[in-house]
């Protein structure tokens, strides 16, 4: 059984955006020196699922973010890397949105 949930755990491929978004939570959590186990209850949410926030293996939802950061006492976008990071994390088909300057497409008119 326990090779069993060895085997799903690592079949789990975490998104390099995700895990970057969850390096970014913890950093400001451990700058304000809080546990992780407290603050997830301060936050109002669960133990494993925000932990698994914070490992990447969690798309938070846009409401728990909100809650983090208000348990944090910061802004939300402080929970997430610069921009940078996310553009060479993020797949250019995914996001359609780099940080470099595209042509604008042309338009054909007949």
């Amino acid at each position: 059984m326990a090779q069993e949930a060895d085997d799903k755990t690592e079949r789990i491929e975490k998104s390099p955006a995700l895990v970057a978004l969850g390096q970014q939570i913890r950093k400001v959590r451990q700058t304000r020196g809080i546990s992780q186990e407290d603050f997830a209850a301060r936050a109002g949410l669960g133990r494993s699922y925000y932990g698994g926030v914070e490992r990447g293996e969690r798309n938070a939802a846009a409401l728990n973010l909100m809650k983090i950061a208000a348990a944090l006492g910061v802004e939300a976008g402080e929970l997430f890397p610069r921009v940078a990071v996310f553009d060479a994390l993020l797949p250019e088909a995914a996001t359609g949105v780099t940080t470099g300057v595209r042509p604008r497409p042309q338009i054909r008119r007949t």
